[in-house]
Order: C-alpha cells, then structure tokens, then sequence
C-alpha cells in the first residue's frame, strides 16, 4: 500500500486513530487546523541550552514530548513526525489535502527565495509546536503521586526552543543539548511514579523506521541512511562529525554575527525576508535572513548530510530550532518596522502548485497546507505583524506579549536587545561603535543557483600567499578561524594557499535531484569589517583597505560547502566589494544608519567572477574613486589567539534572562561544571579549551559520543 493511501485514511473524519491518548485534538473535517497550543497561555521561546539549564522541568517535558512524537505515531500517520517533517519536502505528496493536476509533485511544500519564506514556516512551526505541546500534555498525564502536578504544568508550558547561532555565548557552536547521545530524565514508571531513565536525545538525531517509504520517495544517500546525519564523512551517512559541524560554523561567527544586525536596517520586507536579487538594491540590503538561514543548512550537513538538501532537511531535529531562530529575527524586524509588509514579488514553486513565468507571490497567496478551523488557507495577512506570534501562544525575549497595543514602545524594546546582542563586541578603538561612525566593508554576490547542482556556498577568504612557510598560523583559542588545506585551483586569482583566512560565506538552498525550470538569481553578503581589523590593516579607511583586499581577497564555490565547482561552471557569479559610512547612535533604541554606498571596482575588476563598472546597475551605489599606487600589503604570519571581537570563552557564563512563565512556583538550583572540546584532526589542530556550561557533558569528537544530565 503506498504512503498516499495512508495519508488519505488518516486525514479521514471517520479514520480510527492510534494511539488515542496523545489525539485529544484530532483531525477536523479531514484536516488539522494550526492553532498552536491549546492552553490558553503565551509562554516565551528559549535558548535550548537556557532552557535546560533554567528551567529543567519544562526541557524534562520537551524531551519526552518529542522522543514519543518521533516514536508513537507510524511513519504513515499523518501527524506523526515523519509526516509533518515530509510538509517541507519529500515524500512530495499532498498533506491532508486531495491530489490535484496543478500540484508540483517535484518538490515540497516550502517556499524558499521567495518573501513567502518568511510567513510560510510560521505556521509550520506553530502546527509542530502544537503537537509537540499535545505529546506533551499526554507524557505527563501519565505521572501519578505528588510530583503530577508539576510535570503536568511543566508539560502545559512546553514550546520549541531555539539555537541562536549569532550570539555571543557559543560563538555559532551548537550546544550540547543539541549533540549529546542520551539525556537523562525523569519519566513516569510502570506505576506512574516518577524514576530517572536514560534515553536515546531526540535532539541529536531523528532515526527512520519504515524502510519502505525510504526506498519508495527517498533518493541518492538518504535512500540507505536510517538516521540523519550531520555532516557525516561521506555518502554513506554512517555517523555525524559534530565536531567539524562546530568548526565551520564557528569560523563563520563574525561575519554571521554583523549579518544579523544588519538584518534590521534593511529598508524592505522583501529584501530582509529572502534571496532573491531585487532591482538595485542597496549593497547591504543582498543581505537577507534567508541567506543567513541557508548558510547554517550547509554548514550543518555539510556535502552529505540532511540539513544541507531542502526535501530532507525538516527530519533532522536541528531544523527546527535553527527555524525557531529565523522566526524569532523576523518576529524582531517585524516589531521594529510595524509599518512594513511584503510586497508583490515573483512567484517560487512550491508543492501546492506549478508557477511560470510572471506569476505573482503577494500577501493573499495561500500557505498550504497550513489551515483555520473554518477550513480557510493561512495566508501572509495573518502572520506579518510581531504581535501576531502571541495569537498562537508563544512570545521571544525580544518580542514579549506585555507591549501588546504598544507598537512603539516594543520597538523600542527591540531595537534595545538588538543592539546588546548583536551590535560588535571588538574593543578595538580603530572601530568605534559606542556612537560616532566607522566604515563598513562588505563582499556582495549574485548568482544563478540553478547553474550548481544541489545546495553549495561561495566561501570569501584572505589569501596569506605564504606556502613556503610550514608554520600554521593560530586562530582563536579553541577552533580554527583558517580554511582547510583544500584546492582553490579555481578560486579568484589562481594558485592554492593553504593559509587562507576564512571570512565567511553565502550559500544556495536546493536540492540535487529537484528540476528547476527557471532560473533562480540569489544574493548574499559577507561581512569583512572584523576580519580586516584581525587581519591587521592600518585603518577602515579605502587607502589602506582596498590595496589590501586587491592583493589578498579571493573566493572559492563549493557544493555542500567541500566539493570546489570550478568558477567557469558558475558564469553567473559576480562578486563585488563595497563600503559605507555607518553612524552608531548613542541610544540604544535606535539601530545604525547607513550612508551613501561606494563600490570599489578597483578591488573586483581583475579578478575572477568579479564586478566591473559594466555592474552598475545590478546595485543601488555610486563608483567609489580608484586608490592609486596601491602596493601588495603582508598579512601577518598568525593572528591573535584571542580577537578582540570575539568573547573570552574563559569567562564565567552570563546569567540567563529569568522565564516569565514559572513551574509551580518552584526555584531549581544549577549546578555548573565543565566539558572539553577537541577539535578533530581531520579539520584542524588545536589545543584543547576548557569551557563554564550548565550541564555535564564531556564531548570528543568523532571518537566518542557524549551524554549528558537534566537533573
């Protein structure tokens, strides 16, 4: 029997469904509305590791939750985690929907490169949230004697926490919570009694059960793999290389950290929410939450992992806090620009149905399959106001529900933690940014993502023209800030340095075997300013950086962020540098204002893939006057073990914000121990670092798998 036959008997209103307990919210009229919990109260998504580490009750009850989503339900039920991970891509079928001709059957139902991107997974994540919270509610109804009470309103306040891979804490690392083997919890026992019990982490991996659906909708490694995989060493999906998963997000962390305030300053809905090249756009506004978001997706899977392709990224567990975040920074534009919305832009396909050429995405296109309980489709007027977020039951520390009917002043509460979260942490005085202005540099980049197969990234790097040295330069105290020995034999100029200082990078989002029937130009930008400071230019100013980046800036394409696409394949790509005066007010309720653009061809004009002035009008920005007489600048030979804009990771942790929602009124006391990371040889040497948590956990990768502790 094929998997369409069972989503048809199970979105059936005379359908007899397992598992009864957990269904105390079954399907209406053949679908299941997205309500999200359904507990009347508003309760604030967290940091995971916040979460565990401050409220363990609540984490205890979303650990049981979703090991028994994962679990209780069959692969073919249609509210079983396999089944709303499979909304986003394969197995390409409708979702308590009938079949009909104008189905994209290619494809899932996400929307990518499209300002749909943004609202579509709102109520994506709101339907999983609200099965999450069930599950929840049926774990801990299990519980029997007098510790009942607090699991079942530990239970009630279960909502998907987040990995903020910009913040300060773990520098882009993934925390533990999100890659220990087992997790100890309290569970109810054969009596309903409480008892403590180790258990296979949810959040580390999802393992597939029916072998049947893999070899019937899954395709290339995925066919085989039973568990995702992140980052795996090779196609065969054997294991995940956590600690290389670490590594390349972590040497990405500066420019990704000055992505994400720059996200608020952008002038338009549709250029913050999504990749696609809009017409002249200002240089930093190719800058995007999307960009950003499919960076983290490669990074995560690497070439061969579930992360990196779109149709089988949403089953690997990390998916959905790495959304919980893009949702949380959407939420926070949409809190400091009430006033703007999506505007008509062109169209993206998407599995609810097949576009052509100048059809129209706008507010009113349906977000299937997401539905009201009068059976009316989501759309994006129900989604694109902050305050929209609380109407289904959950808030952000940024966004909380107290400023409901105060638009102003929850922008000014926003602006507020934007600024203390994201705004540069460098102590450097060549970059003021405690008011007055500096310079801020930026690499900008369109290409046609349909001319790489799969998802791939163009990686941005400082060449040090160093190979006779065989001293490898040091970067930061406990992972690598270099690129890999690996073959940039097609990179900007030429030639292959194994010293090469990594920037960052912009990655594309797609799938290999999805057919792609228009092309699909994207944009991205990385963010050079902390780089060239570490890098040790004399000034932000163009006489000292633009020589400097003449001599020393190259990038590479590489799919699944490994394998190196010659650029003579990618003829679309064009790469350009530009610079602005930026003013930080003193006030920390307003974001920084961007000046008049320059482009500096004079950087890109001679390299590879590179803008010249013929690329005037692909960007909203004025010709910046050449430098003359700039000679080859030297790198140094290593860079400081400890950048100024990054923080000490020796430090005492910061205290976590307090949760507004309590659990039965009690204090949980935390104790904090240690974990050490060793890098794995495979991506770099590095001495081993030492650093404050709030759990135990010890972690060595690849060789063993860690664990750690709730209680």
């Amino acid at each position: 029997m094929k998997i369409s036959s069972f989503v048809a008997l199970a979105t059936s209103a005379a359908v007899t469904l397992l598992c009864g307990g957990v269904d105390a919210q079954n399907p209406i009229n053949g679908f299941t509305p997205v309500t999200g919990p359904s507990f009347g109260n508003i309760v604030r998504r967290m940091p995971v590791q916040d979460l565990a580490n401050t409220r363990p009750d609540i984490f205890n009850m979303l650990i049981l939750a979703l090991a028994s989503m994962q679990t209780i339900k069959p692969e073919t039920d249609s509210l079983s985690y396999y089944q709303i991970a499979g909304i986003h891509g394969v197995p390409f079928i409708p979702w308590q929907e009938s079949s009909v001709s104008s189905q994209d059957t290619s494809r899932g139902y996400c929307t990518h490169n499209s300002p749909l991107f943004a609202t579509w997974h709102r109520p994506y994540l709101s339907l999983f949230e609200q099965r999450l919270a069930k599950h929840a509610e049926f774990e801990a109804s299990k519980f029997t004697g007098s510790e009942a009470a607090k699991y079942r309103t530990a239970a009630r306040n279960v909502r998907l926490p987040y990995w903020d891979w910009a913040a300060a804490d773990l520098q882009s690392r993934q925390p533990p919570q999100l890659t220990a083997s087992t997790v100890t919890v309290r569970r109810p026992g054969p009596n309903g009694l409480p008892q403590t019990a180790t258990i296979s982490n949810p959040l580390r991996e999802y393992r597939f059960t029916n072998a049947n659906l893999r070899a019937q909708y899954f395709r290339n490694q995925f066919q085989s793999a039973t568990t995702t995989r992140r980052q795996p060493p090779d196609s065969r999906l054997s294991s995940s290389d956590m600690g290389a998963v670490d590594a390349v997000m972590n040497q990405g962390y500066s420019s990704r950290r000055s992505a994400v305030y720059n996200l608020f300053t952008i002038p338009t809905f549709n250029e913050f929410s999504n990749t696609q090249r809009s017409a002249s756009g200002t240089p930093n506004s190719w800058n995007s939450v999307e960009s950003i978001h499919n960076t983290v997706h490669v990074n995560c899977g690497g070439q061969w992992g579930h992360m990196t392709a779109v149709a089988y990224s949403a089953f690997d567990p990390i998916f959905w806090l790495h959304h919980v975040n893009i949702d949380r920074l959407i939420a926070m534009y949409q809190a400091v620009h009430p006033d703007r919305q999506m505007s008509p832009q062109p169209a993206s396909g998407t599995f609810s149905r097949q576009v052509s050429n100048g059809d129209m995405d706008d507010l009113n296109t349906p977000l299937a399959p997401f539905r009201h309980s009068d059976g009316s489709y989501f759309t994006s007027n129900d989604v694109s106001s902050a305050d929209s977020i609380w109407d289904y039951g959950y808030a952000y520390t940024e966004v909380p529900a107290s400023y409901r009917g105060d638009p102003q002043g929850l922008a000014a509460f926003t602006t507020s933690r934007i600024n203390a979260l994201y705004r540069s942490g460098s102590s450097n005085a060549k970059r003021s940014v405690d008011g007055g202005q500096h310079r801020e540099w930026i690499c900008h980049m369109t290409f046609d993502a349909t001319e790489i197969e799969g998802s791939a990234e163009v990686q941005v790097y400082f060449d040090k023209n160093q190979q006779t040295s065989e001293a490898t330069p040091s970067y930061g105290a406990s992972l690598p800030k270099y690129t890999e020995p690996t073959k940039y034999s097609n990179s900007t100029g030429g030639g292959y340095d194994k010293y090469g200082h990594f920037v960052g990078a912009c990655a594309s989002f797609q799938d290999a075997t999805t057919k792609m029937t228009m092309p699909m130009d994207i944009t991205g930008v990385v963010f050079l300013t902390d780089a060239l400071l570490e890098a040790g230019c004399a000034s932000l100013e163009p006489k000292d950086v633009v020589p400097f980046l003449k001599s020393h800036l190259k990038w590479v394409v590489k799919k699944g962020g490994q394998e190196e696409v010659p650029l003579a394949k990618v003829p679309s790509l064009k790469v350009g540098v530009s610079s602005s005066e930026v003013t930080y007010p003193k006030e920390d309720t307003k974001l920084p204002v961007y000046g008049t653009f320059e482009t500096h061809y004079d950087v890109t004009e001679n390299k590879k893939c590179g803008f010249t002035k013929k690329d005037e009008k692909l960007v909203d920005s004025k010709p910046a006057p050449p430098v003359q007489g700039g000679s080859s600048v030297e790198m140094p030979s290593s860079y400081p073990d400890t950048p100024s804009s990054y923080p000490d990771n020796n430090k005492e942790p910061t205290p976590a914000t307090t949760c507004s929602t309590e659990v039965n009124g009690h204090v949980t006391t935390v104790h904090v121990t240690t974990y050490t990371t060793v890098c794995p040889s495979a991506m770099a040497t590095c001495p081993p670092t030492v650093m404050p948590v709030t759990t135990a956990f010890t972690s060595i990768y690849p060789e063993a798998k860690p664990s750690y502790a709730v209680y």
